[in-house]
């Protein structure tokens, strides 16, 4: 499982003339359509998110996080606090397989 417990402390993602051509070695070797995740840059955005909801439980979006890996790391950081689902079926099916907790309505 991923570790999102703790912060980056860089950002190499803000110097886009090194990271871009980075990731793009990284990946050349792969047939498109491929997708890559910067796991310094989604610690960095959890956190950044939990910071600025100044102590208010946030629900990770499943129609923006479609990876179940990266859905369970996100929900297993103290903050976040269940799915914002389209259906409720998705919802359920994201929560169950996150092991946190059971589906239920505005809470």
């Amino acid at each position: 499982m991923l570790d999102l417990s703790h912060r980056p402390t860089g950002r190499p993602w803000q110097t886009p003339g090194l990271f871009w051509p980075e990731l793009t070695a990284a990946t050349a070797h792969l047939a498109a359509p491929v997708a890559a995740l910067h796991l310094g840059a989604l610690r960095h955005n959890a956190h950044d998110l939990l910071d600025r909801a100044a102590g208010t439980s946030l629900r990770v979006a499943s129609k923006l996080i479609r990876v179940r890996g990266v859905l369970e790391a996100i929900l297993a950081v103290p903050g976040y606090r269940g799915v914002l689902a389209y259906t409720l079926a998705e919802g359920s099916a994201s929560v169950t397989a996150s092991g946190r907790g059971t589906p239920s309505r505005g809470s």
